[in-house]
């Protein structure tokens, strides 16, 4: 169909059980050739939930869960850590034409701007996406230090500091107001979902 430029739909079915499922951003979709499955007018995407299954046969009935993509993204590189590759960046630039899809870069890509983002949410954002560092582990409590070390270590790497009665957990890391890492925790991020109206986070 693609080498012909014939239409084709793609039909999604979910279990009634899992109709949560069908709020996710399938149109992102990657095949393998093309960045995302939905890039052109072509392809068009259904989504179906399961009604009942009668003599072999599967009933459906289509359903809307939203009209459009409305993603907010950041791609923080703090100066100190490895430098990543921006490819999900320029993807999402290829696919901004489609009237379906609609995105904004947050600049800078800082944990402050990030919160005051949601928390507004003046643009109705449904969708987050992180493209950035992460790590899991206990961060060293002396502030002169701060290093991140493995979950199973009771000294720190750095400064030997005692580090058995910390928790590790996972952390994300954005940017100061000097381009430098700033290392949140996920958890923290978990409490600004919760109070934004963003469906879906990608990290």
């Amino acid at each position: 169909a693609r080498r012909n430029e014939e239409p084709v739909i793609l039909e999604l079915l979910f279990d009634p059980d899992d109709v949560i499922l069908s709020q996710f951003p399938w149109e992102l979709m990657f095949d393998g050739n093309l960045p995302y499955a939905v890039l052109n007018n072509n392809v068009y995407l259904i989504r179906s939930v399961i009604t009942n299954e009668l003599d072999g046969k599967t009933n459906t009935q289509k359903i809307n869960t939203y009209n459009n993509i409305n993603i907010l993204s950041l791609h923080p590189r703090p100066k100190e850590l490895s430098n990543l590759p921006l490819n999900e960046k320029k993807s999402f630039q290829t696919i901004t034409s489609q009237n379906w899809f609609k995105w904004q870069e947050l600049m800078p890509p800082s944990w402050g701007n990030l919160k005051d983002k949601l928390l507004e949410n003046e643009e109705n954002y449904n969708f987050l996406h992180f493209d950035g560092h992460g790590a899991y582990g206990k961060v060293c409590p002396n502030r002169n230090c701060r290093a991140m070390n493995k979950s199973l270590l009771t000294k720190c790497k750095n400064c030997n500091q005692d580090i058995e009665g910390v928790m590790p957990t996972g952390y994300l890391n954005f940017e100061d107001e000097n381009g430098g890492n700033d290392r949140v925790k996920i958890l923290d991020l978990k409490v600004i979902l919760a109070n934004s109206k963003v469906q879906v986070g990608v990290i």
